[in-house]
């Protein structure tokens, strides 16, 4: 077999292997985050409640996008298993993501309200830190498919020069 139909078998091949890691990988990395979405204004907020172990976790992680952002005023708040209001503040921009230390274990809730009488869709996740590992999947995934790409264009190259030879 020819030098590029090697490389082109490879190339694909990473690009195969990078794309089904992408796609398990998201789902090993969020197994313990619990993501919700709906409809939020002055009269209906989203809540969504996660069980988090101390003993098993340090931190948490809460994550809230709202793509119809514009002009509107939104707040969240975490509380903790006591009812505990760990985290309360307005929200400056379209997507928010930080993380909050986990003291005990219990239900953490995180609430999204607003005082517009105009809904907006909101997509909000709260769960346990990622573990490093698992994160790690998703870079292998990114360089898998990069490394198969620029492959891709090595096989080009070497059948392109190939047929300029003939």
């Amino acid at each position: 077999m020819e030098k590029a139909g090697i490389v082109l078998i490879v190339s694909i091949s990473l690009i195969i292997i990078g794309m089904v890691l992408i796609v398990f990988g998201n789902d090993v990395i969020l197994e313990d985050v619990i993501q919700d979405n709906g409809l939020v204004n002055s009269d209906k907020e989203l809540s969504i409640t996660s069980y988090l172990d101390s003993e098993k976790y340090e931190l948490g992680v809460y994550a809230i996008q709202i793509p119809e952002f514009e002009d509107k005023l939104f707040f969240f708040k975490v509380l903790d298993p006591l009812d505990n209001q760990i985290i309360s503040k307005n929200l400056q921009q379209e997507t928010t993501e930080e993380e909050f230390k986990i003291k005990i274990s219990g239900n953490y809730k995180l609430i999204v309200s607003s005082n517009s009488d105009d809904e907006a869709q909101i997509f909000a996740a709260i769960g346990p830190m990622p573990d490093p590992s698992k994160k790690s999947l998703s870079f292998i995934s990114v360089y898998l498919l990069i490394s198969g790409m620029i492959l891709l264009v090595i096989a080009a190259i070497l059948r392109i020069k190939r047929k300029k030879s003939v």
